[in-house]
């Protein structure tokens, strides 16, 4: 929880208690039930934190071009002890011809309940991230009721590394200190993800105020929602 400084990408939060994008892979890598690929040997696993064996539990691996066309997914069946880590299997990349490519896991229980989900842009070796480049301007649909916002991706196009802020309508500022369930997140085409807002530590002067969500990213056109 101590925070390096500013331009590392360590930092989880700032000063003023801004959320950085640090914050948020923690919060996904430290779930009590995490579904994970190993970097160095291209494996999936899953990492249990809690006290009780998880069976009968279901992975889905899902390979995508960075548009959001799928070339391949493969389902199976785990199991993983308490307190342990389980090595599945190796993710098979052999039908990707992209030097960059999206990697997205869902671990699932016996009745079908999503228990960890996880999102990965990968490169192929001494290829560069520079095709995201390629993708074509997005514009999102926010929705929003009491504290909860809906993010939908309408379009044909991969909407990438989104970020949600809430500012003052008027002067433009960050809103802060807001909590925020997930961001810095990713949709594919036709996509939709709902994201929780928390604004209860806002000092009462911002009450009165005209506040706005915002949703900007790598491709996407800064949409905002009163």
């Amino acid at each position: 929880n101590q925070n390096p400084w500013t331009a590392l990408r360590g930092q989880f939060y700032d000063v003023f208690l801004e959320q950085n994008g640090g914050f948020y892979g923690q919060q996904h890598g430290a779930v009590p039930l995490h579904i994970q690929l190993n970097l160095n040997d291209s494996t999936a696993c899953i990492v249990n934190q809690t006290v009780f064996d998880q069976n009968d539990l279901s992975v889905l691996a899902e390979l995508f071009d960075i548009h959001g066309k799928l070339i391949s997914e493969e389902k199976y069946p785990a199991t993983v002890k308490a307190n342990s880590v389980t090595i599945l299997k190796k993710v098979n990349t052999k039908m990707v011809n992209d030097d960059v490519f999206f990697l997205r896991f869902k671990l699932k229980d016996k009745d079908g309940a999503m228990k960890d989900e996880n999102f990965y842009w990968l490169a192929k070796p001494g290829k560069s991230y520079e095709k995201l480049n390629e993708l074509k301007p997005v514009e999102l649909q926010i929705e929003s009721s009491q504290n909860e916002a809906q993010i939908s991706n309408p379009s044909g196009e991969t909407a990438f590394f989104i970020r949600l802020k809430l500012v003052d309508e008027k002067s433009g500022e960050l809103v802060l200190p807001v909590f925020i369930s997930d961001n810095y997140i990713t949709l594919l085409p036709g996509e939709t993800k709902k994201i929780t807002i928390d604004t209860f530590l806002l000092p009462e002067n911002y009450k009165s105020k005209s506040l706005q969500l915002i949703a900007e990213g790598w491709n996407v056109k800064p949409e905002s929602l009163k």
